[in-house]
């Protein structure tokens, strides 16, 4: 193995020579301090497959990549090292070069292998769940469309970070990928409760009236670092003439 660090060396300096060639000062100053925000934010420095690729692009890749929830940046870092990793490998001892598609194979094996669900565990499940339930017949409300918003820090501009419509059980399970911890901030639930009350009004036309009384229902709750690795389950109890909402389990 003598000389392997060298030449690994060797090789990050080449990489990163061809994305410096297109480096200003400006971006150098805004690429230095969006890796600061990256490493404070998720724990580890920001990691990309530079090859083929200017200062310029890698920075709108930093920003848009900094924007994701943790568990889905650390799959990204992963697969982006080992395409890294896959590159400097062909090099030493030329392998075929095709790197994209096995290191994706691989990150997706090995993130699998560590989840903590993974071996028998109980299976992840998203980290927010909701469950509509109609108070007036006392059935789920089947066919409920939602959306989970979350609000940029910096921006304050909410984002649709997941969506769906509640099935036989009132249930929507799949608002976010299954993991284990969430990113802290500020969200918003949003249910579409003119198109359930319209549907029930179709179906039993003298119990609902012919306008919903509450066309919509937004829940907005916060969820802060100190409990981000917690489950968060958000009903709704729903009536044509009330609601109310609590934090389940």
């Amino acid at each position: 193995m003598d000389g392997k660090p060298e030449a690994f060396a060797g090789f990050s300096r080449t990489e990163q020579a061809a994305s410096n060639s297109s480096l200003s000062s400006d971006v150098q100053a805004e690429l230095t301090e969006w890796n600061q925000r990256y490493l404070e934010k998720f724990g580890f420095i920001f990691i990309i497959f530079a090859k083929g690729r200017s200062a310029p692009e890698i920075l709108v890749a930093l920003k848009k990549r900094f924007n994701r929830l943790p568990h889905e940046e650390l799959h990204t870092a992963a697969a982006e090292q080992m395409k890294i990793t896959e590159l400097r490998l062909s090099g030493l001892f030329g392998l075929p070069p095709d790197a994209t598609d096995r290191a994706a194979r691989r990150a997706e094996q090995v993130l699998t292998h560590l989840a903590p669900g993974h071996g028998g565990g109980a299976p992840l499940r998203s980290p927010i769940t909701t469950h509509v339930l109609d108070t007036a017949t006392g059935l789920p409300a089947k066919g409920l469309p939602l959306a989970l918003s979350r609000q940029d820090d910096v921006s304050k501009v909410w984002e649709t970070v997941g969506e769906g419509v509640t099935n036989e059980d009132g249930r929507v399970g799949n608002l976010l990928p299954p993991g284990n911890y969430i990113q802290p901030g500020r969200y918003r639930m949003f249910f579409d409760t003119a198109a359930y009350l319209g549907a029930c009004k179709a179906a039993h036309p003298a119990f609902y009236s012919e306008v919903p009384f509450y066309p919509e229902v937004v829940v907005e709750f916060i969820i802060t670092a100190d409990k981000a690795s917690e489950h968060y389950h958000i009903p709704l109890l729903l009536s044509p003439y009330g609601f109310s909402t609590y934090r389940g389990s």
